[in-house]
């Protein structure tokens, strides 16, 4: 889920600074030195790359991550973005629910695994070994 959280951190921090008015290459430039995250770096990164007049074109393994370079390409070309970012804030935040909810079901196996291997076996011998003791001794007594 880091994939997701750390471009969600990003896009907080960015609709908190254009919200004050600020322009886009000054919002991100601060939303990017308030967010101290790997991606921030990367995004750091892009952003000297764009300035020096490289198109670093960005065919990464993450669709989210390719979503918001694309988002930010936009704002660097003067296009309004804010309500953009809104809705795809909205949009991670599902995908992160729907992430929650994946691991969330796999608990309930992942839980019943001690119980099956460590809890079973030793009551079964609370249960099985006198049981066993009482049958050892009644067939001595045969």
């Amino acid at each position: 889920m880091a994939y997701i959280a750390e471009p969600l951190d990003l896009i907080i921090y960015l609709q908190l600074e254009l919200g004050k008015g600020q322009g886009f290459r000054q919002a991100l430039t601060k939303a990017l030195s308030q967010s101290q995250t790997p991606f921030a770096e990367e995004v750091t990164n892009w952003l000297i790359s764009q300035k020096e007049g490289q198109k670093q074109a960005r065919q990464g393994k993450n669709m989210v991550r390719n979503q918001f370079f694309c988002l930010l390409e936009m704002g660097l070309v003067g296009a309004p973005i804010l309500e953009q970012l809104k809705a795809f804030e909205e949009h991670m935040k599902e995908i992160c629910a729907e992430d929650v909810e994946l691991h969330i079901d796999k608990l309930p196996t992942l839980l019943s695994l001690p119980l099956v291997f460590c809890f079973l076996p030793a009551y079964l011998l609370l249960i099985v070994g006198p049981v066993l003791g009482a049958l050892s001794i009644s067939e001595a007594n045969l």
